[in-house]
């Protein structure tokens, strides 16, 4: 995370944690220096670099050229997803971002997030039960419709 910074010296992304996270600073130079002398340290390195680039490029496919409420769905369907990878399987979902960190990440305005997931709510395939607590009624209908 955060090697934007790498070639040019300046940062053109900010990362904020929306639940606790830990952090771990690692002099970039140094790792470089180790990397030479030991090949596992440069797979490890390439390995983790490839991995954020499938993210980036994972997060231009699942958003990229989709209206509002097809952002919100695919929103909703990876975070969903990424609970079942953590043995969370409830539909039930305590959203840890506000609306506007919602909006921020999708690209959209906030009224826009709340009008489409009202919009999600009267197609049925959500039910909205306080600001950040969802309960997906259709995943597959979500997946679809993303």
């Amino acid at each position: 995370m955060a090697l934007d910074a790498v070639e040019g010296g300046k940062y053109l992304t900010t990362i904020k944690a929306a639940t606790a996270a830990e952090v771990c600073h690692i002099d970039i130079a140094r790792l470089f220096k180790v990397a030479e002398k030991d090949p596992s340290v440069a797979a490890a390195v390439i390995k983790f670099l490839c991995r954020d680039n499938g993210f980036i490029v994972e997060k231009l496919r699942r958003y990229a050229n989709k209206h509002a409420e097809a952002r919100i769905a695919a929103f909703l369907v990876e975070f969903y997803e990424m609970h079942l990878r953590i043995g969370r399987p409830e539909t039930t979902l305590h959203l840890p971002f506000s609306r506007e960190e919602i909006a921020s990440y999708l690209d959209l305005k906030i009224e826009t997030v709340s009008r489409s997931f009202k919009s999600l709510e009267q197609q049925n395939l959500i039910t909205l039960h306080r600001v950040r607590t969802v309960t997906l009624n259709s995943y597959l209908g979500l997946k679809g419709f993303s």
